[in-house]
């Protein structure tokens, strides 16, 4: 049987490794090339880009917290996020 320090430990080396991963993946969207962009566009589609953005970034974080099992209450600020970046 796994200690509980163990188990601690293995999660956060998981959590480490998938934030490294997300860093990777999102590494695009903040270069300069985007900065670059988004000041070549008018600013309701810089608006609507980054809007979309975000609601892309909070929905696949929910959707990685719901497959890890864990059910985020209705009044949680990452649901309220997905509220208002959906608007």
């Amino acid at each position: 049987m796994i200690s509980e320090e163990a188990s601690a430990l293995q999660k956060l080396q998981s959590l480490e490794a998938s934030i490294e991963q997300l860093e990777q993946s999102l590494a695009p969207l903040t270069t300069p090339a985007l900065r670059d962009r988004l000041q070549e566009r008018p600013a309701l589609d810089q608006a609507k880009l980054l809007v979309s953005l975000l609601f892309t970034m909070n929905s696949s974080l929910l959707a990685s917290i719901r497959l890890g099992g864990y059910n985020l209450e209705p009044d949680h600020p990452l649901l309220a996020d997905l509220v208002l970046s959906n608007i």
